[in-house]
Order: C-alpha cells, then sequence, then structure tokens
C-alpha cells in the first residue's frame, strides 16, 4: 500500500513574506498531497508555516498552543517525493498563476491588472472604479491572491492592504466587512467597507 502523505488531512495556513515558493505554490502543494489550507488560526488550524515577517498568526498560533509552527523548509520536507514532488507541483501552480507584463498590459491568467492604484473605502469603490473606464472590477479573494503571488513583476505596488470584493460577512459594529490581503507579509484580513485600503482593479479576458 503507498505511504500516507504527511500532509494529507492535516490543515495548514501560511503567514509572512515566503521565500521558497509563492503563497499559490505553496496552497497548491498542499491541495495535490490531500491538504486543506484554512483562512485564518483557528483550533482546527494543524499546521502554521512562517515566513518572514510573520505578523497577527503567528502570535494567535503561539497563544493557542494546540498548532505547530514550522519553516518553509520544514513544510517541503513533507511534501513526498515522486508523482507529486514540490518541483513539479510548484512548476504546474507557476503556469497556472503565469503573469505577461508589457508596456500595454500586464495579464494574469484570465484577467488584466490595472497599472495603477488607489487608496479607497469600499463604500466609495463604485464610485472610484468608474475611472479606471469600462469593464473594470474589484478582484476577488481568489483573484487577489494570484495578484500578490505575483506583486514583485507589478512596479510600484503599496506594501499594504489590498481590496478584494470577497464579503465577510457583518460586523458587530453594523456594515459589511470584506477581504483584505496585506502585500507586506500575505496576512488575510477583514475590514469594514468604511475603512480605507487599497484597489487596484482588474479586467477580464473575453476567453475563446
Amino acid at each position: 500500500m503507498p505511504t500516507k502523505s504527511k500532509i494529507q488531512d492535516q490543515t495548514f495556513l501560511f503567514t509572512g513574506t515566503l521565500t521558497e515558493f509563492t503563497r499559490d505554490e505553496a496552497e497548491a502543494l498542499v491541495e495535490a498531497n490531500g491538504g486543506k489550507v484554512l483562512s485564518g488560526v483557528s483550533a482546527k488550524l494543524n499546521y502554521l508555516v512562517v515566513g518572514e515577517d510573520a505578523g497577527s498568526k503567528l502570535t494567535k498560533a503561539k497563544a493557542l498552543k494546540t498548532v505547530s509552527i514550522i519553516t518553509e523548509k520544514e513544510f517541503l520536507r513533507m511534501v513526498p517525493k515522486g508523482k507529486a514532488s514540490a518541483e513539479k507541483t510548484v512548476k504546474s501552480a507557476s503556469e497556472k498563476s503565469k503573469i505577461v507584463a508589457d508596456k500595454d498590459a500586464i495579464i494574469m491568467g484570465e484577467f488584466e491588472v490595472s497599472k495603477t492604484e488607489v487608496m479607497v473605502s469600499m463604500e466609495n469603490a463604485a464610485k472610484e472604479l468608474k475611472k479606471f473606464g469600462k469593464g473594470w472590477v474589484i478582484p476577488t479573494m481568489d483573484q487577489l491572491k494570484v495578484i500578490y503571488a505575483n506583486r514583485k513583476m507589478i512596479k510600484g505596488y503599496a506594501k499594504d492592504c489590498y481590496w478584494s470584493c470577497s464579503s465577510s460577512g457583518s460586523g458587530l459594529g453594523g456594515g459589511e466587512k470584506y477581504w483584505v490581503i496585506n502585500f507586506k507579509n500575505g496576512d488575510y484580513k477583514e475590514f469594514f467597507e468604511r475603512v480605507e485600503n487599497v484597489l487596484r482593479p482588474i479586467k477580464l479576458i473575453n476567453m475563446k
């Protein structure tokens, strides 16, 4: 019988700036080997993989005392060799999020990323989008993950929180909350719509 992967049936979360792989590549490795990626630290989390400049997720994991905190290299040692090896899975993930940047456009898979961004609250985002022209929208959380993974290919990105249009529900203080990604360390957070964060719109490409 084949040996069960150390990743199979385990839950993972990545925090900080990753140097061995992008966040998309890391998540692809987990899913390819039967694991699950969580969006936050909780009692359900088995492993927190820590990169450079780790933030609040590391603090929460230490407080829980039930989460195994490991480095990127330790995580890679958990990946089985062979068909689902780290090298093959990472290469596959990289191809899926391949970016093409030239003087006219930045293409990431099925969408184009705006070359400009703006600081705005979600309440005023729709009004601000009109200035970008027809077809530009706020990225979903999944699309924002792709942008973050390829952020070094984007000139002038801010090391700050970027809006997604993915709602996380209503907060206790009233008002809608949305998911963001901190482009400084890759942390996922939730903010009320009235808070100002960075918006970098995208435009879907017509795929034949």
